[in-house]
């Protein structure tokens, strides 16, 4: 009874994270974990898969700090052979640790993420080579950044990664002192996320306006930056 409720919530915790109702999410997989927790018939991977899923709804309503131990513990539980699942919770580990500032734990996590998207023919090899663009920007390794993010837009099988890969080839190019190339990137991302729903795990509007605004001051385009503002102000709450 337990089992068949689990997974009952897992699946309405899961719809709800994919539909950007991040307080249902939350509640009907901490139930879930809760419940898997106790099954004794529950199959190996359900319970991490529902932690997984908890720390992603966890990271996506600000709360970083929360969502990394609930995604070691999935980490930890998964079984290693299980390569999209392993692909996904260290992708998912390793996006809370870099948006942390963690690029040490988040290194070695990005490369398994990496091998395993490769050995599960899946399309979590452009989430692991977005977050490896990042790794290597941060270590100002810009040309093999681009070449990763270039990658990743070819792995990409739908429009969910589209802002965020746009914002990270925005930031390379920022960072490497090409101002008025990663201005059309920043803009590319505003318009993509604003065709998700809200809240979509992994999308961050009110970023990806900030920083398009704070380029386009820096080469001097103020009106255009003023009426970013103003779309920002009226889309995003607290901007």
């Amino acid at each position: 009874m337990e089992l068949a409720e689990a997974r009952a919530l897992f699946a309405s915790g899961s719809g709800h994270l994919n539909a950007g109702r991040l307080d249902e999410a939350a509640r009907d997989l901490r139930n879930a974990v809760r419940l898997f927790e106790i099954s004794r018939d529950a199959d190996p991977i359900e319970l991490p898969a529902a932690l997984n899923n908890l720390g992603t709804a966890l990271a996506t309503q600000n709360e970083s700090v929360r969502a990394v131990p609930v995604l070691r513990r999935a980490h930890r539980l998964m079984d290693p052979k299980h390569h999209l699942g392993i692909a996904s919770i260290a992708g998912n580990l390793a996006r809370v640790l870099i948006e942390l500032g963690d690029f040490a734990e988040a290194s070695p996590l990005v490369d398994q993420a990496l091998r395993s998207a490769e050995e599960s023919r899946s399309s979590y090899q452009a989430y692991a080579l977005a977050m490896r663009a990042q790794i290597r920007m941060e270590r100002r390794d810009y040309d093999k950044a681009l070449s990763d993010i270039e990658r990743s837009f070819a792995f990409a099988d739908s429009g969910l990664l589209a802002p965020n890969l746009h914002h990270i080839r925005g930031t390379i190019l920022e960072r490497s002192g090409r101002l008025a190339d990663c201005i059309p990137e920043f803009e590319a991302a505003v318009q993509a996320a604003r065709q998700l729903p809200q809240n979509t795990a992994g999308v961050h509007l009110e970023r990806y306006f900030q920083d398009y605004v704070k380029a386009l001051r820096r080469v001097g385009r103020k009106a255009e930056a003023r009426r970013a503002e103003r779309v920002a102000r009226r889309l995003t709450p607290g901007s």
